[in-house]
């Protein structure tokens, strides 16, 4: 109940510095400040806000994240670059009528317990790892202490280790 009262406390400061993290994003991408897409894409920024923390209530499941978190983006980024040419050569390779080495992998994975950090560090797992186009995550089997991976193409590299992404 402590950790409720304490989001509900916070929610505003929350919705504000991701409104502000949201906006500023915005204003990176498009390059420059122009009067007309500046105030829309800041307007976007808000209805993204909004949206999140609808469902953040209506999922009822609070969610922990680590800053040291931040650094596994490098990670991701190198993987959506890597797996893009890997992706490219299954598709050139399916068009000269070769074929399609798909498979799954189950990659080891602590799942962690019902706590707010662990529902974070899961839900960030499963997006890093799904935002890759060789990769998406199907499932998490707690049981046996793995993620259902589907790939396109098998890179003949163990790049998954007991702790990934986290």
């Amino acid at each position: 109940m402590v950790e409720d009262s304490k989001f509900e406390r916070w929610w505003p400061a929350r919705a504000a510095l991701l409104w502000l993290v949201l906006s500023v994003f915005e204003i990176a991408l498009v390059g420059k400040i122009d009067p007309q897409e500046t105030p829309v894409g800041i307007g976007v920024a808000l209805l993204a806000v909004a949206m999140t923390f609808a469902a953040v209530a209506t999922a009822g499941t609070r969610y922990g994240m680590r800053f040291a978190w931040i650094g596994f983006a490098a990670l991701v980024a190198r993987n959506v670059v890597r797996d893009t040419f890997v992706v490219y050569r299954v598709v050139l390779r399916r068009l000269f009528g070769g074929a399609v080495a798909d498979g799954y992998l189950d990659v080891p994975f602590d799942p962690g317990g019902d706590d707010p950090r662990s529902a974070g560090r899961r839900a960030l797992a499963v997006a890093a790892m799904s935002t890759s186009p060789n990769e998406i995550v199907l499932a998490i089997d707690a049981e046996r202490r793995t993620m259902k991976v589907h790939v396109l193409a098998a890179t003949g590299t163990r790049r998954h280790s007991a702790q990934w992404p986290l």
